[in-house]
C-alpha cells in the first residue's frame, strides 16, 4: 500500500497542477488539418473562473503494484480562479502575473477503497495557487496543499490504524516559466524549451517519507500542434459546448517519449480538456464544464462566455516585423456597448526587451504605442519564425489587461513557400497501437508497421499565396500531387500521405521527396531553395534481448543479470533499461527503473516472491523491445522471542509478551501476524510492527499448560515458540452477608439485623471464584444454635452449591445470635468467613384458640374447656379458676396456676353459686415468660325437673272404689337434685292440692265420672314440674264379695283369705323397713309414699285394690347419661362431648343476654328430641301458664320459650350403662315406703272392722 499512496501522491500533484502539464502523454492520432491562421492569448479578469470535472483512476497501477490496496476512481470538481494580478520581479524583470487559486475535492466513494483490508473512502483535499505569466500564460511557480483521509466504514479501524495518510504542502517553481503554448497557435506549430525545476515538500504522513518528493532537475520538452476542431477523446467529449475551435497540442521529451496532449480552447481562454495517462497504470482528465468570466454580460456557463464590460483589444501595425524594428501598437479601452473609455492612463510593457512607456485614451478610448521589437531570442524556439513575445498594455486601477504577440522574423518577405520537413510527424502503427514522431524523435519502422506522414507546407510571406500544386513521391518512385487553393501569410497547409512497410523489406532507409509549387505558379515566391524537402524512414529490425541471472537467492541477497548477449540485428549498439518490481518505495510504477549502458545489473528485494523484471532493449534507432520474466526470491521467517511467567494464580491476569521482533525481508505496515494458541481465551490479540505486543488473559482452570504463539510474515512464512506455565488454584472469595424480609433487603441496625422470633428471613451470600471453579462452590453457612429451623432441618450448620446462596432461616430463641460464612471450592480451599449478629427480640405467647362451652350449663353438666397458644417456644399452660382469689399470692388473682395443662373437664363445685358467672382465666407463658391470658365467663345453672306419671298419655279406666296406684318413678332431673325431687299429687276428688305425697300415690274415687289428677314435681332449688294423667271411674256393678254371685259360705272363706293376704304383706313390709335401716338408707326421697293429708276415698268394702302404677314393685329407674338431652341452643352445645350430655325435657332453656352475662343471647331451639308421630308445637314465653303447661323457673333469668304441649318423654332403655361411682352423692336405691306399722295396723284395723263378715 504504501507504494500505491507513494504514486497516489505524485500523480494528484501532476494532476492539481494542470498549468504546468509535466508529464501528458498523447495516445491520440491527428489524421487531417485545415489552414489556420492562428490564435492570439486572451487576458484573463480578476474573478474569472473555470470549473472542471475531474477522473482520476488508478486501478491499473494499484494492479502493477502487488498490494492488497484497492480503490476506485476518484471523483469530484476542480476549481480554478484568478484572484489578483500582481508586479512580480522574476529573473530580474519586473513581470505582471495572474495569481491563481486552484481547490478541489476528490471522493472513491464510501466503498471505493480498501486499506489493509478494511473497505472505505479515499478522500483528498486540495488547495493551492499558481502563479502565472500574464503575457503568455508561462507558469512560474505553483504550491498546494494535500490532505488525504482514508475513511473506514467501521470507524474503530481508525483506532487500529492511521487513517490520517498525508498532510503534505508541494511548491515547484520553473527557470525560466514553463511555456506550454507558444501563441498565437497555429495548425501544425513546433516549438520546444529547456528549463528547470525546483520542488520543495513539507509536511507528514505515516505512510512515506515526505522529503522524498523534493527535486531539483533539467527537462526538455517539445511541442506540436496537431489538431484542431471541437475537443474529442475516445469518442467523449465535453460538457461545455462552446469550444468548437480548439487546438489539441502534444508535448514529448528530448529523448522523444510522448508527454501528454491538451485541448486549448481561446473562447474560454484557457484549456477545455487536459489529460494525464501514464504507464505506470492511471489516467487522469480534467474536462471543462462551465466558465464564468469576471464583469461580462450576456454569459451562459456551460456555453457561451459573453461579452466583457470593459475590455483593452491590442492590435499591432504588422503581423509579423523583422527585428530591431519599430512598430505601432494601438490599444482601444472600450466597453461592451463599442464606446471607448476616453482619459484613461495605460500602460504598456515589454517585458522581454524592459520596455514601458504611458499613454492616455483619447475621446475613443484608444492609444497609440510605439514598439522595439529588438533582436532577443525567444524562449521558446520555434520553426514558424524568429522570436514570438507578448506585449502587455493594462489599466493598472481597474486591472484590465489587454495582451498580443508580436512575431519576429529575420527578413520580411511577401511571399515564401515552404516544404517545412522539420514540423512534420509520423503515426506509426505496430501491434495496434499507434505511436506519433516528429523530427526530433527519428522516423523509425520496421516491416509490417503502417504509418501516416502529416507534411506541412508553409507561406512564411506577410501575402497570401495562389494555388499551387505539391508533389510526394514515394521510396518506390510512385508519385502523387495535391492541389492546395491557398495559404494565407504566415499560414501553413499539410498533406497527409499514408504507407505500409512492406513485410520483406530489407534493412534500408526509405525516402519520401515533397516538391512544393514544382510549376512555378506562385511566381512571387521569395525563396525557391526551400520549396523541397525530404523525409526519411528507417527501416530496421527490433533488437533481440538475451539475459541470464542468479537463482536461489534470498531476500536482501543481490540478485546478478546479464544481459550482455542482447543484439541489434540491423547493426549498432543497444542500450538496456531494468525495470525491478517493486524495486524501491518511492516507484511510482509498482518498478524501479535501472539505465545500463553494459546491459549489466544487479539487484535485491527485501521481500520474498516471484518478482516481475522488464528489460528494454533499444536500438540506435530507437526501436525497442521489451522482454519480461521473473525472478524468484526466497523468503526468511520472521524472528520474535516469547517471554513469561512461569505461574499465576487462577483467574489472575497473566501477561505474554512478543519482543525482539525482526522480518527484515516484509515491507509491509504489518510484516508478521501473530496467532496465540492457548486453551484460554487471549484478550488482548494485536498485530502491530513494534515490539511488546501482548497476549493477556485470565486463566480460571488449574494446572499446567503451555501457550504457543505462531508468528507469520507476509509471505506466509511461520515461525512458533511456546512457553509452559502453571496455573495455581486461587482461594474462593466472599461478599459480605445479606438479609431479606419478603423481597425487601434488611438494613444492620448498630451493626446488627434486628428480628423477632420466628420470623423467617432469606440470607444471600454472593462468592467468587474463578468461572471453572465456579459451578463447583459450596457455601458453608452455621446459624449458630442447635435445633434452629432453617435451610436444612434441626441443624445449624448447612450448605448450598454454587456461588450464590440462598436459604431461608429463623431463630427460636430471643437474643444474639451469630451467622457465619464461608465458601469452598473443589479443591477445599476455603474463603475468609463473613459474620453477621442477629439480634432476636422474644414474641409474646398468643392465646389463638379457645374452645369455651355454650352457656350456660347443667349443674352436673361435665364439659371440656381446651386453648391454644400461638408460639414456637416450649409453652407453660394454666388455667386460674377462680378469678376472685389469688392463689399463688401475687398480687395479680387471673395468673393463678389452679390447674395445669391446655385443657380439662370442668364440673361444677357444690360452692359454685347458680346462675352467676365464674371467670375462668386461660394463662399460657413462654421459655422468656412472657405470657398471654384470655379470660371468660362460667354460667351454671340449674336442670328443673320433669314431672312424668307413668303411662299418663294412656289414661286410666277404674271402677267406683277402686283401689288403684299412680307412679312418678319416670320422672327426671339431674342426679345431684334426683335424690331430693318432692312429688306431691292432687287428687280432685280430696279438697286442696296436695292430696298426696311421694313417686307412689293410691287412691280410689267413690263416684263415677272422669278425674284429672296432677303430679306435681319440685327441686331443692325450687324448679316444679307438673304430669297430669286422665281417669275414668266407672259404676260398680254389685257382686258377691269375691264374685258376681255366690253363697254366704262362699263370701266367708274369702274373706278370711284376703285377712290373711293382707297381715303377710303387712309383716313382709316390717320385716323390709328393719332392713333398709340397717343398710342406711333413708325412707327414699325423705317423703312418705302416701300423703299425710286426708285420707284417699276408701274403697268398696270387701275389694282390694288393683295395681295400675306399671314399675311400683321395681327399682325406679333413673335416666341414663347419654339420654340426657341439652335443653340449650347450638351455640353452648359445640364443645359438649356427647358423653356428657343429659337428656332433658324438650323444654328450651334460657339464654342471657349480653348485658346481663357477658353472653350473646341465643334464639330458643326446637326440642332435641321428638318422639315419632308427636309433632311439637311452637314454643311460647314463660307466663302463667293453663295447668296442663310446664311452670317457668324460680328465678329472675331472662325466660325463653317453652312448648305449649307438654312432649312425651322418650322410652327409657332397659338396661342402663350409667355406674354407680358415676352418679353424685350415694348409689341410687329402690323406691320406698315409709315404716309405718303401726299406722297400718290402725288402717287394717279399721277395715276389718268396716267389713261386713
Amino acid at each position: 500500500m504504501r507504494q500505491v499512496l507513494i504514486a497516489i501522491f505524485i500523480v494528484l500533484s501532476m494532476m492539481l497542477m494542470p498549468w504546468q502539464g509535466e508529464y501528458f502523454l498523447d495516445d491520440e492520432n491527428s489524421k487531417s488539418y485545415s489552414s489556420a491562421v492562428g490564435e492570439d492569448l486572451d487576458a484573463w479578469r480578476i474573478g474569472d473562473r473555470w470549473v472542471y470535472e475531474t477522473l482520476f483512476d488508478v486501478q491499473d497501477l494499484i494492479a502493477n503494484s502487488g498490494t492488497d490496496a484497492s480503490l476506485n476512481t476518484l471523483t469530484g470538481d476542480t476549481e480554478v480562479e484568478v484572484t489578483d494580478i500582481a508586479d512580480l520581479a522574476y529573473n530580474g524583470t519586473q513581470t505582471l502575473v495572474y495569481i491563481v487559486s486552484v481547490t478541489g475535492s476528490f471522493t472513491s466513494g464510501s466503498n471505493g477503497a480498501e486499506l489493509q483490508g478494511w473497505g472505505g473512502s479515499l478522500d483528498v483535499q486540495y488547495t493551492g495557487t499558481d502563479i502565472i505569466r500574464a503575457r503568455d500564460l508561462a507558469v512560474i511557480q505553483t504550491s498546494f496543499r494535500l490532505v488525504v483521509d482514508f475513511n473506514p466504514n467501521a470507524g474503530f479501524v481508525c483506532w487500529v490504524t492511521n487513517c490520517e495518510l498525508a498532510d503534505i504542502t508541494i511548491t515547484t517553481e520553473y527557470q525560466p516559466g514553463k511555456e506550454k503554448r507558444d501563441f498565437p497557435i497555429r495548425s501544425g506549430d513546433f516549438w520546444y524549451q529547456n528549463h528547470w525545476s525546483d520542488t520543495s515538500v513539507d509536511g507528514d504522513s505515516d505512510y512515506f517519507d515526505v522529503s522524498t518528493f523534493g527535486s531539483s532537475e533539467q527537462a526538455n520538452s517539445s511541442w506540436q500542434v496537431v489538431d484542431t476542431g471541437t475537443p474529442l477523446e475516445d469518442g467523449t467529449s465535453i460538457q461545455y459546448a462552446g469550444c468548437s475551435n480548439s487546438f489539441k497540442i502534444t508535448e514529448v521529451n528530448i529523448t522523444g517519449q510522448s508527454q501528454g496532449m491538451e485541448w486549448f480552447c481561446p473562447v474560454v481562454r484557457s484549456y477545455a480538456w487536459s489529460r494525464v495517462v501514464n504507464e505506470a497504470g492511471f489516467q487522469i482528465d480534467w474536462l471543462l464544464k462551465e466558465y464564468y468570466p469576471a464583469a461580462s454580460n450576456n454569459v451562459v456557463a456551460s456555453s457561451d462566455p459573453g461579452v466583457r464590460q470593459e475590455s483593452i483589444e491590442v492590435s499591432l501595425e504588422f503581423i509579423a516585423a523583422p527585428l530591431d524594428y519599430e512598430q505601432d501598437a494601438t490599444a482601444t479601452y472600450q466597453s461592451s456597448t463599442g464606446t471607448g473609455v476616453p482619459g484613461s492612463n495605460l500602460y504598456m510593457r515589454y517585458e522581454t526587451a524592459g520596455s514601458t512607456s504611458t499613454q492616455v485614451t483619447d475621446n475613443a478610448g484608444i492609444a497609440t504605442f510605439i514598439v522595439d521589437t529588438s533582436s532577443e531570442t525567444d524562449d521558446t524556439p520555434s520553426t514558424s519564425d524568429y522570436a514570438s513575445r507578448g506585449l502587455i498594455i493594462w489599466d493598472p486601477v481597474t486591472k484590465i489587461i489587454g495582451v498580443a504577440t508580436i512575431v519576429m522574423q529575420v527578413e520580411i518577405v511577401g511571399l515564401d513557400l515552404v516544404a517545412q520537413m522539420s514540423s512534420a510527424f509520423m503515426d506509426r502503427t505496430r501491434d495496434g497501437q499507434t505511436q506519433t514522431f516528429t523530427a526530433a524523435q527519428g522516423y523509425n519502422v520496421i516491416p509490417g508497421d503502417s504509418v501516416s506522414l502529416s507534411i506541412p507546407v508553409q507561406n512564411n510571406g506577410i501575402a497570401d499565396s495562389p494555388a499551387f500544386d505539391v508533389t510526394i513521391t514515394y521510396p518506390d518512385a510512385s508519385v502523387i500531387q495535391e492541389r492546395i487553393p491557398t495559404i494565407e501569410a504566415l499560414g501553413e497547409e499539410r498533406i497527409t500521405i499514408d504507407w505500409m512497410i512492406p513485410v520483406d523489406m530489407a534493412i534500408s532507409q526509405q525516402t519520401f521527396v515533397v516538391n512544393v509549387d514544382p510549376n512555378n505558379e506562385a511566381t512571387q515566391d521569395a525563396d525557391l531553395t526551400n520549396n523541397q524537402g525530404t523525409i526519411s524512414l528507417n527501416v530496421g529490425r527490433i533488437p533481440e534481448p538475451a539475459v541470464q541471472q542468479t537463482d536461489g537467492v534470498y531476500t536482501f541477497e543481490p540478485i546478478f543479470y546479464d544481459a550482455t548477449g542482447s543484439i541489434d540485428p540491423d547493426g549498432g549498439d543497444v542500450s538496456c533499461v531494468f525495470s525491478f518490481e517493486n524495486a524501491s518505495e518511492n516507484s511510482v510504477s509498482g518498478f524501479d527503473t535501472v539505465i545500463s549502458t553494459d546491459c549489466m545489473a544487479e539487484w535485491n528485494w527485501s521481500n520474498d516472491g516471484d518478482w516481475q523484471v522488464q528489460l528494454y532493449v533499444t536500438d540506435d534507432e530507437s526501436d525497442e523491445v521489451l522482454h519480461e520474466f521473473t525472478s524468484e526470491v526466497l523468503n526468511r521467517a520472521p524472528e520474535f522471542e516469547l517471554t513469561g511467567v512461569d505461574a499465576i494464580y487462577a483467574g489472575d491476569q497473566i501477561s505474554f509478551s512478543i519482543d525482539n521482533i525482526i522480518d527484515i525481508d516484509s515491507e509491509s505496515i504489518t510484516p508478521v501476524t501473530f496467532i496465540w494458541t492457548t486453551p484460554f481465551m487471549c484478550d488482548g490479540q494485536v498485530t502491530t510492527s513494534f515490539a511488546g505486543l501482548q497476549c493477556e488473559m485470565e486463566p480460571q482452570e488449574e494446572g499446567v499448560f503451555q501457550i504457543t504463539v505462531i508468528g507469520t510474515d507476509d509471505d506466509g512464512a511461520t515461525t512458533e515458540r511456546n512457553a509452559s506455565f502453571e496455573v495455581v488454584n486461587k482461594a474462593p472469595t466472599i461478599e459480605p452477608i445479606e438479609m431479606w424480609v419478603d423481597g425487601l433487603y434488611l438494613e444492620q441496625l448498630d451493626g446488627m439485623w434486628h428480628l423477632d422470633e420466628y420470623q423467617t428471613v432469606t440470607l444471600k451470600v454472593q462468592g467468587s471464584d474463578t468461572s471453572y471453579d465456579l459451578d463447583s462452590l459450596q457455601v458453608s453457612w452455621s446459624l449458630s444454635e442447635e435445633n434452629e429451623s432453617s435451610y436444612s432441618t434441626n441443624t445449624p450448620t448447612l450448605s448450598t452449591l454454587g456461588d450464590q446462596s440462598e436459604i431461608e432461616a429463623s431463630w427460636h430463641t430471643s437474643g444474639q445470635h451469630q451467622i457465619t460464612a464461608k465458601v469452598i471450592d473443589d479443591d477445599g480451599a476455603t474463603s475468609e468467613i463473613v459474620y453477621g449478629i442477629v439480634n432476636i427480640s422474644n414474641i409474646a405467647p398468643q392465646i389463638t384458640v379457645t374452645n369455651v362451652p355454650s352457656l350456660p350449663i347443667g349443674e352436673d353438666e361435665i364439659v371440656n374447656i381446651s386453648f391454644e397458644a400461638d408460639d414456637g417456644d416450649d409453652l407453660m399452660y394454666c388455667w386460674d379458676l377462680d378469678a376472685t382469689f389469688d392463689s399463688n399470692e401475687d398480687g395479680i388473682f387471673e395468673n393463678d396456676c389452679d390447674r395445669e395443662g391446655a385443657q380439662f373437664d370442668f364440673i361444677r363445685s357444690l360452692s359454685t353459686p347458680l346462675g352467676q358467672p365464674l371467670v375462668i382465666t386461660a394463662n399460657v407463658w413462654d421459655d422468656d415468660m412472657a405470657r398471654d391470658n384470655q379470660s371468660f365467663d362460667i354460667i351454671v345453672v340449674n336442670q328443673p325437673p320433669r314431672a312424668i306419671i307413668t303411662d299418663a298419655q294412656l289414661g286410666l279406666t277404674v271402677t267406683q272404689n277402686e283401689l288403684f296406684s299412680l307412679s312418678a318413678a319416670n320422672s327426671i332431673d339431674t342426679e345431684s337434685d334426683r335424690p331430693g325431687l318432692r312429688f306431691t299429687w292432687d287428687n280432685p276428688s280430696i279438697p286442696g292440692t296436695e292430696d298426696g305425697m311421694g313417686e307412689e300415690y293410691q287412691l280410689s274415687f267413690d263416684r263415677p265420672g272422669t278425674y284429672t289428677v296432677i303430679l306435681t314435681v319440685s327441686d331443692d332449688d325450687g324448679e316444679v314440674d307438673t304430669d297430669e294423667i286422665k281417669i275414668i271411674v266407672t259404676e260398680t256393678i254389685e257382686q258377691g264379695i269375691f264374685g258376681t254371685s255366690g253363697t254366704t259360705e262362699t263370701a266367708a272363706y274369702g274373706l278370711i283369705g284376703f285377712i290373711a293376704i293382707l297381715l303377710a304383706i303387712l309383716l313382709f313390709s316390717r320385716r323390709r323397713s328393719s332392713e333398709e335401716e340397717i343398710l342406711g338408707l333413708g325412707s327414699g326421697f325423705g317423703e312418705s309414699t302416701f300423703s299425710s293429708g286426708p285420707p284417699p276415698a276408701s274403697p268398696v268394702q270387701g275389694q282390694t285394690a288393683p295395681s295400675y302404677m306399671g314399675q311400683t314393685t321395681q327399682q325406679p329407674v333413673y335416666p341414663q347419661q347419654n339420654a340426657y338431652q341439652n335443653p340449650y341452643p347450638p351455640q353452648y352445645q359445640q364443645t359438649q362431648p356427647q358423653a356428657q350430655q343429659y337428656q332433658q325435657s324438650q323444654l328450651a332453656s334460657p339464654a342471657y343476654s349480653q348485658n346481663q352475662m357477658g353472653y350473646q343471647q341465643a334464639a330458643p331451639t326446637q326440642p332435641a328430641y321428638q318422639q315419632p308421630g308427636v309433632t311439637p308445637t311452637q314454643p311460647t314465653s314463660y307466663q302463667t301458664q293453663p295447668q296442663t303447661t310446664q311452670p317457668a323457673w324460680p328465678s329472675a333469668t331472662p325466660q325463653v320459650a317453652a312448648p305449649s304441649v307438654q312432649t312425651p318423654y322418650p322410652p327409657q332403655p332397659t338396661n342402663s350403662g350409667l355406674s354407680l361411682s358415676q352418679l353424685p352423692g350415694s348409689a341410687p336405691s329402690a323406691p320406698q315406703t315409709v315404716n309405718q306399722n303401726t299406722v297400718a295396723s290402725n288402717e287394717l284395723n279399721d277395715l276389718l272392722d268396716g267389713l261386713d263378715l
